[in-house]
């Protein structure tokens, strides 16, 4: 079973998908040492440094001599290892060709899904805070609604009282005042005593009376 880690590193100034030369020489069997493969396959492929592959040193090790030798890693792009095994023409080579195309399907159909975008904690607070100052501008706006509403009334019912005491427009009268207006001025109540008890002033008291008697409605 072909089993190849694939991480991704900055190859020729780019991120791109790519595996330890070390890791593709085991799974294709080769029995040629690593150190003398790896130069074969960068000689016969025409492999550039830089651009099919990478050097890198993780670790130091001892030789067998004691001395500190340095251990390198060749890590090649995926395209590289596919290319390489399908220059080997053997049935392991097959199969990790296979691997890897495999792997680009895969990781091709997860590009191309859309992921959920999952909120960071500073994204979230951002969204709660923008949520609050919505809900308090709503409530603002209410208030100033109602006070426009309430400061509509005060001036209106300001003006009725005014003009009740001028005696200027407030002149509308129920059908009890009419009423109330006929039987007291019958009983002998001048238009100063009328008034006092229907919140109008004398002249206004006089003006309904005179208008009530031309209508007929005295």
């Amino acid at each position: 079973m072909v089993i190849i880690p694939i991480s991704t590193q900055i190859i020729n100034h780019e991120e791109t998908n790519s595996v330890n030369a070390r890791d593709l020489h085991h799974n294709l069997g080769v029995k040629k040492k690593f150190a003398d493969w790896i130069k074969s396959q960068i000689s016969s492929l025409y492999l550039e440094e830089n651009k099919d592959y990478i050097l890198i040193s993780p670790k130091r090790e001892l030789g067998s001599r004691g001395g500190d030798m340095k251990s390198v890693d060749y890590i090649i792009t995926a395209d590289t290892a596919k290319g390489i095994a399908m220059a080997s023409r053997t049935e392991k080579g097959n199969e990790v060709r296979k691997y890897f195309i495999a792997v680009e399907k895969r990781y091709q159909v997860e590009i191309a899904e859309p992921k959920p975008h999952v909120l960071t904690h500073k994204e979230a607070i951002k969204n709660l805070a923008r949520a609050e100052i919505k809900r308090l501008e709503e409530v603002i706006a209410e208030c100033e609604s109602t006070i426009k509403v309430s400061r509509a009334e005060k001036s209106h019912y300001d003006k009725l009282f005014h003009e009740s005491r001028v005696g200027i427009a407030y002149t509308g009268y129920t059908t009890e005042e009419e009423r109330l207006l006929r039987d007291w001025s019958r009983e002998g109540k001048n238009s100063r005593q009328i008034g006092e008890y229907l919140n109008r002033t004398p002249n206004a008291i006089r003006n309904k009376i005179g208008k009530m008697k031309r209508t007929g409605a005295w």
